[in-house]
């Protein structure tokens, strides 16, 4: 397997999450290095290279793709979050969102790695998450079939 071109200084065996289904390995010289605290539910590198996320138990930490550098933690209070729902991108990498069991959607802003929004209004947990294209637009799903389209324009 080929090295990945665009992050010559990653140097640990990371699991790479390519979309819900397809997984590929990564295998790297250097020993494989433990990523976030508590167990990782997932594992999500930014559309732009940037940052590298992995959530879990103990909320979501965000990692400096080319080096690893710790960068930051994001939490709130604890919530459950539904496994089947990770973290997704926008497609400009400006933004996190993170679905919860407890019907709410958080979204960060990876500029400042501050809260940008917390989004109400679901009856169930979430479990599905997807930014438009041009990144301006956020559509939820939870577990009623219960469809949100959100603009980030209103945050």
């Amino acid at each position: 397997m080929r090295r990945p071109t665009s992050f010559p200084l990653l140097q640990r065996t990371v699991l790479l999450l390519l979309g819900t289904a397809c997984l590929s390995w990564a295998q790297f010289d250097t020993p494989p290095r433990g990523f976030g605290r508590g167990s990782v539910e997932a594992v999500v590198l930014s559309p732009d290279g940037g940052h590298l996320i992995t959530s879990g138990s103990d909320g979501i930490y965000v990692y400096k793709a080319e080096s690893l550098d710790d960068v930051a933690h994001l939490t709130l209070d604890p919530r459950p979050f539904h496994r089947d729902v990770g973290p997704v991108f926008s497609p400009d990498s400006r933004l996190l969102a993170m679905g919860y069991a407890d019907t709410t959607v958080v979204v960060w802003d990876m500029e400042s790695y501050t809260e940008a929004a917390i989004l109400t209004g679901h009856e169930e947990w979430i479990t599905a998450l997807a930014f438009s294209d041009d990144s301006s637009l956020l559509a939820t799903g939870d577990r009623t079939g219960r469809m949100k389209v959100w603009s980030v324009d209103d945050w």
